[in-house]
């Protein structure tokens, strides 16, 4: 896995519910699929001011539109589907 480059990871689904943000790099790391388009980020963050855990799937749009975007916390919480807008370039 390599250290992300970038910035906070904030999950626009979850904020009216909750309000989860990553600490930021290098706190996650990311691990690429060249076959499957896909990146799986792995790392820490918070949750409602509560640490947490967190692991991203994202799946590439070229491969399967219009995208996939899933997200799994370590207090249980989770949530997947298919992109409503925009696209997932994973390269």
């Amino acid at each position: 896995m390599a250290p992300l480059k970038g910035s906070q990871i904030v999950h626009p689904a979850i904020r009216k519910a909750r309000s989860f943000q990553s600490l930021g790099t290098p706190r996650a790391s990311a691990t690429f699929d060249e076959v499957a388009h896909t990146v799986t980020l792995i790392g820490s963050g918070t949750n409602n001011g509560l640490p947490v855990t967190f692991t991203i799937l994202a799946a590439d749009s070229s491969l399967a539109a219009p995208g996939l975007f899933s997200i799994t916390l370590s207090d249980a919480y989770n949530n997947s589907g298919n992109l409503l807008d925009g696209s997932i370039t994973v390269y």
